[in-house]
């Protein structure tokens, strides 16, 4: 994920979740992403101060986290 931007701020539990930061390059605004992993798979929640990079960094998430299981 670090190659994409997208730091691992803490993770663990069960069911097992990950909390992810980011921030889009040249801009000052900051994302938050909340996964967590369960049997039916993850559940990407993001959070973000400008609304607009919500869905763009959910896309790059799931491109990223794709053949993973």
């Amino acid at each position: 994920m670090g190659a994409r931007g997208i730091v691992r701020v803490a993770s663990g539990g069960n069911p097992v979740k990950f909390y992810f930061h980011a921030q889009p390059v040249g801009s000052a605004g900051r994302l938050l992403l909340e996964v967590l992993g369960g049997a039916s798979g993850l559940k990407v929640v993001v959070k973000a101060e400008d609304s607009s990079l919500t869905e763009p960094l959910q896309e790059l998430f799931t491109r990223a986290v794709a053949g993973f299981s």
